[in-house]
């Protein structure tokens, strides 16, 4: 399969890369409206064409799959050509800032025969695989409850001038709007028949828009859920706890880690209590050598998810299975993000 990217800011590097190392495809060209980073970023590819039109690269170029990575307001504009050519697309989070650009997409799809897919690339993150099959155990129990808590620090990426010449700007949620496809997107995996029970906006910094703060309290039919998302919270973290019947998870998504807490019935319980913080200890520390083993002889990437969607989302374009993660999935997302960010 031929395939190519529009849109050549800093997510590229992961989609160039996952394409590059895909047997199933190969990039025929990019996209960007800048062109000196067009050119720059097709010399670093070893001369790939570039174009800086979409609509250029789709005369011109026979592709079979497209990667959407502009500004979330812009990818309808970009998609919607190119599904109703019949070629597939994988758009990245979130997959567009209304419901109805969601629905026009999904029916372009339909209509085509073309696939539309969304890079919630959590959901093939290997930590949170990990912690889905702990949920999903017989040593487990029956899941309660689950939190996620998504805390970014916004001097990471922001300068002086604040979101001035952004394009987060275009979105009334700014920066938790752009990241809340994350732990939504977990929740909603987890969780089945679910209504949202309470949102709570608040905003610690007042009008200061770099620290506001969401919490979302979720009923379902199988457990209740909470995402927490705060722009003041530091230093950066994105945790979740997974409440069960039979033993508790506590994930580190950000340090790629896992703790499991459970009950020892069969000594005293004051001497539980520090069998327990041994047993847990023990698993911080094994899971501090595996990672930091893991990282510095390149076998763990923190960008693992995104690599194995995406290998995902070509599979499913070959072997003709449902996608790793669809338009329509996607679409619940969006339509809580929102009613929260209305």
């Amino acid at each position: 399969m031929r395939s190519a990217v529009i849109g050549c800011g800093n997510i590229s590097r992961f989609h160039f890369h996952a394409i590059m190392t895909n047997p199933l495809t190969e990039l025929a060209a990019i996209c960007d409206v800048n062109p000196e980073l067009a050119k720059r970023k097709a010399e670093e590819l070893g001369g790939v064409k570039f174009y800086t039109r979409v609509d250029e690269l789709l005369k011109n170029e026979k592709i079979d799959a497209l990667h959407v990575l502009t500004p979330p307001h812009l990818h309808k504009e970009v998609a919607l050509p190119a599904l109703e050519k019949g070629i597939h697309v994988l758009i990245e989070k979130p997959v567009a800032l209304t419901v109805k650009d969601v629905e026009v997409m999904n029916k372009a799809a339909e209509k085509s025969g073309a696939r539309l897919g969304v890079n919630h690339n959590m959901l093939y993150d290997p930590t949170y695989r990990r912690a889905r099959d702990i949920a999903n155990s017989f040593a487990f129990g029956d899941l309660l409850h689950a939190e996620v808590f998504f805390g970014f620090d916004t001097r990471r990426v922001i300068g002086a001038n604040g979101l001035e010449g952004t394009w987060l700007k275009e979105m009334k949620g700014h920066f938790l709007q752009d990241l809340f496809p994350h732990p939504a997107a977990i929740i909603f995996d987890l969780l089945q028949n679910i209504n949202t029970t309470h949102i709570i906006k608040k905003n610690p910094g007042g009008d200061n828009i770099l620290k506001e703060e969401v919490r979302i309290l979720f009923d379902a039919q199988n457990a209740t859920a909470a995402i927490n998302m705060s722009l003041s919270v530091k230093p950066d973290i994105f945790t979740l706890v997974l409440y069960g019947t039979k033993m508790i998870a506590r994930v580190d998504l950000s340090n790629m880690s896992i703790v499991k807490q459970k009950t020892w019935r069969r000594i005293p319980k004051a001497f539980a209590r520090g069998v327990d913080s041994i047993s847990q200890s023990m698993q911080m520390f094994g899971n501090t050598i595996c990672v930091t083993a893991g990282v510095a002889l390149k076998r763990i990437s923190p960008t693992a998810g995104m690599t194995n969607l995406i290998n995902a989302f070509y599979t499913s374009l070959d072997k003709d299975w449902p996608l790793p993660v669809s338009g329509q999935d996607a679409l619940k997302v969006i339509e809580l993000s929102e009613k929260i960010w209305k």
